[in-house]
């Protein structure tokens, strides 16, 4: 039982079983319907623990993940009060539609009638009937905007969801027509001050993406309420970036780190780090595929990095054919065995920000060995590109490898995708 005594949050029953037990955050309590999270496990020592364990603290986080996003979005995208009051305008045209013998514009009648009513909002129109629409403010906006823009995306709509809930955090929800520089500048330095995903500082690139969203959405704003002439304080907001470049600029990870960052996991997580270094793929890539996009009795074995039903790619150039070593050939077998045929190959991370979710329990670990931010789950991309450059690989191979685009119109646009896996594949062998 020495080894229990290392695993956070396991604790020894009196019956001699171990059981996992955490306490839910506050802020997703009432999401998730209960306090505390807690599960026997199975095993009692061994590798067979270490596997259980890791697979029971994927599925709290996935789980708290999961209903906080849920809480989130069901707070974001209730009624706002533009919206209420139309819907409480219709319904008290619909009382006076039913009521006769009442004049709607004696006061002493109008009392009668809110008497007989449970709702408020219509109670308040029916005894003031000249009440002014209140101005559409930045959620407004936003419902707009989804409706308009979003639409059937899920994975943008979970992408504003959390844009915005920082959002609202900073200055809440304000009239459109009431924006001002000074707001801006709070949503931009609240987005700065939140520790992002898997701990540590968001760089300067994040949150420029984010306010790129904010500033979308109140530009459509403005134009769609007839609010013009309102000049949108969010355009031309600077994001210092001078750290990005010196302080938080990732490396690539060093062998000895990544070996002993690949002997400090199990299971899927294992896998997956290994895919990574192997392929130089992002996390979401990989995380994302499906058993669809594994070509494994190919000539030439390959995966197929491709939009699909569990995520989007994040350019055109990323969509490609990366030719696989053994070793990532070995990894993808592995995780097969427990995936269903066609589907996710990681079905735990088939799911919004799922590949945030797996970063983060890479980071977790990554974090134990180093606590130098210049090294992140990303730096072994970064590895990989080093690695392509020391065996002399040209650079459109590489460019092709990582998903970048080529500024060469002829690799860009001439030769069948089987030859250029050919030709990837015979600079992949000298990786190994």
């Amino acid at each position: 039982m020495a080894l229990m005594t290392k695993l956070k949050h396991v604790d020894l029953l009196a019956d001699g079983s171990l059981r996992y037990r955490r306490r839910i955050p506050l802020v997703a309590q009432e999401a998730v319907g209960k306090k505390v999270f807690q599960q026997r496990l199975q095993s009692k020592e061994g590798a067979d623990l270490i596997k259980e364990y890791a697979e029971i603290e994927s599925l709290y986080e996935q789980m708290v993940a999961q209903r906080l996003v849920r809480a989130r979005k069901e707070a974001l995208w209730g009624n706002t009060p533009r919206e209420t009051f139309k819907a409480a305008k219709v319904s008290s045209e619909s009382v006076w539609e039913g009521v006769r013998g009442l004049d709607r514009d004696d006061p002493e009648d109008r009392h009668l009638v809110a008497a007989s009513l449970k709702d408020e909002g219509v109670k308040k129109l029916i005894l003031n009937p000249n009440k002014t629409e209140p101005k559409p403010t930045l959620k407004d906006a936003l419902k707009l905007y989804r409706k308009e823009r979003v639409k059937d995306d899920a994975a943008m709509e979970t992408r504003i969801t959390r844009v915005w809930s920082e959002v609202e955090e900073a200055i809440g929800d304000l009239p459109l027509d009431e924006l001002k520089r000074e707001n801006a500048r709070k949503v931009r330095d609240h987005m700065i001050s939140v520790e992002k995903y898997g701990g540590g500082n968001r760089s300067a690139a994040t949150v420029k993406r984010m306010l790129n969203v904010v500033k979308a959405v109140v530009s459509f704003g403005l134009v769609e309420f007839d609010l013009g002439d309102k000049t949108n304080p969010f355009i031309g907001l600077k994001v210092d970036d001078q750290g990005d470049r010196e302080d938080t600029k990732r490396l690539p990870l060093p062998d000895d780190l990544t070996e002993r960052l690949r002997a400090s996991l199990r299971g899927d997580l294992a896998h997956i780090m290994t895919i990574l270094d192997e392929t130089g793929a992002r996390v979401g890539e990989i995380v994302g595929l499906e058993g669809a996009d594994l070509f494994l009795d190919h000539e030439t074995p390959y995966i197929h990095i491709r939009p699909n039903t569990t995520r989007r790619l994040k350019t055109d150039s990323s969509n490609r054919m990366v030719p696989l070593t053994d070793a990532a050939q070995k990894s993808f077998k592995a995780a097969l065995k427990e995936a269903e045929t066609g589907g996710p190959i990681w079905p735990q991370y088939s799911r919004p920000r799922g590949s945030d979710s797996a970063s983060a329990a890479l980071m977790k670990n990554l974090r134990k060995l180093t606590k130098d931010r210049k090294f992140t789950i990303h730096s072994l991309r970064h590895r990989f590109k080093d690695r392509c450059r020391d065996v002399g690989m040209p650079k459109n191979i590489q460019d092709q490898l990582l998903g970048h685009s080529s500024v060469d119109v002829g690799e860009r646009v001439y030769g069948s995708p089987e030859a250029k896996l050919r030709l990837a594949a015979q600079w992949i062998e000298k990786l190994t």
